[in-house]
């Protein structure tokens, strides 16, 4: 797909760009060293190389709803699905699906999805965090947070999560639990 320059903007700071208008909304982005992945409403998960102008690698096509969230770590992808179910993937065998994974017994969307060494920290509608082993996938954590989260953001064992009252929670994630440490604007 070529580098479409006009969306850019004129802007200096973007270097590349691709739309696809098939994609209608991107719910999620990440990247594992230079795959860059998407999720969006059409109900596909795109693969990107980032070292040859984001050319798309392949394509996982959900069967009944869409991914809000997803990671992708060590060829692994893991999608949190509207309807509240996790599915992963392994994008090495032709985005084979390895499992879906019972993650909660309740009717709510994953917005939030996080891996930590053998650990993944979810949060879904209606706000409840929970924590899974990835190597029994049992829960080992589960609270009601009384908060909208709106945005999230995790890097070196912090959870921050954006309210819709202009807040910031931040959440200590030590291997198998999550502390509250703070709120802050």
């Amino acid at each position: 797909m070529p580098l479409d320059t006009d969306r850019a903007g004129g802007s200096t700071y973007v270097t590349k760009c691709v739309h696809d208008p098939t994609q209608i909304w991107i719910w999620s982005l990440d990247h594992d060293n230079n795959i860059l992945s998407s999720s969006s409403s059409n109900y596909e998960i795109r693969l990107w190389d980032m070292n040859e102008e984001l050319r798309e690698i392949s394509r996982i096509k959900l069967r009944h709803t869409f991914a809000m969230c997803h990671r992708i770590e060590n060829s692994k992808l893991y999608a949190g699905l509207y309807d509240g179910q996790l599915q992963m993937y392994d994008t090495r065998v032709s985005n084979e699906k390895i499992q879906d994974i019972r993650v909660s017994s309740s009717k709510g969307y994953i917005h939030t999805l996080e891996l930590s060494d053998n650990y993944l920290l979810l949060l879904h509608k209606p706000n409840v965090l929970c924590i899974y082993d990835q190597r029994t996938w049992n829960k080992i954590e589960h609270v009601q947070l009384n908060i909208t989260r709106r945005a999230s953001f995790f890097k070196d064992s912090l959870l921050f999560l954006g309210d819709s009252d202009g807040y910031v929670h931040v959440f200590n994630w030590n291997r198998d639990h999550c502390e509250f440490v703070e709120v802050g604007l």
